[in-house]
């Protein structure tokens, strides 16, 4: 289960404990924005077993990006697999990468087509999708943890996977 499914699984728990008032959470609350500490990994599965991975990475020492100190380029790193026990399919995944600020703004950065194959091509290997972000935060940038919300659609299945990494910016303002 990825992080944020344990997250939104955990809001909906809390949730129905105090009788809802934790469903007044926003969006970007679900997914961990704005919360500590960052997770800068998320992964999830389609059904029937092609898994994906979303890793932020501080692009000159390819270290996880946990806390950001300075302003420095992060690249969001994508791969996807396949059980081996996988029947094969055809995959036709399309990419949203959404930048979600500390305080919950959304904006879009990317959109387009990222991966398309069969599923026995992944079993066995880690393929990474045809997706290229990078950025690099501003100090004019609201301090606190971003994230960034990658939606994948399968055009094939009509499936579609929400992965959001985050990082912990802490040279912005306060």
């Amino acid at each position: 289960m990825s992080e944020m499914c344990r997250r939104v699984a955990l809001v909906a728990a809390v949730g129905c404990l105090t009788g809802g008032g934790a469903f007044a959470e926003t969006e970007a609350q679900s997914y961990g924005i704005g919360i500590s500490p960052a997770h800068p990994q998320d992964d999830a599965s389609f059904a029937g077993g092609v898994t994906i991975s979303a890793l932020l990475v501080l692009e000159r020492t390819k270290e996880p990006a946990s806390v950001v100190e300075e302003a420095e380029t992060i690249q969001l790193v994508t791969s996807l697999t396949a059980d081996p026990k996988i029947a094969d399919r055809r995959l036709k995944l399309s990419c949203t990468v959404t930048f979600i600020d500390p305080e919950g703004n959304q904006d879009e950065a990317l959109n387009g087509p990222c991966f398309s194959g069969n599923t026995q091509a992944l079993v066995g290997r880690e393929e990474r999708l045809k997706l290229r972000f990078r950025f690099k935060p501003s100090p004019d940038d609201p301090a606190g943890v971003a994230g960034i919300k990658l939606l994948i659609h399968d055009d094939v299945s009509d499936d579609d996977l929400i992965l959001v990494p985050t990082y912990d910016w802490r040279g912005g303002r306060q």
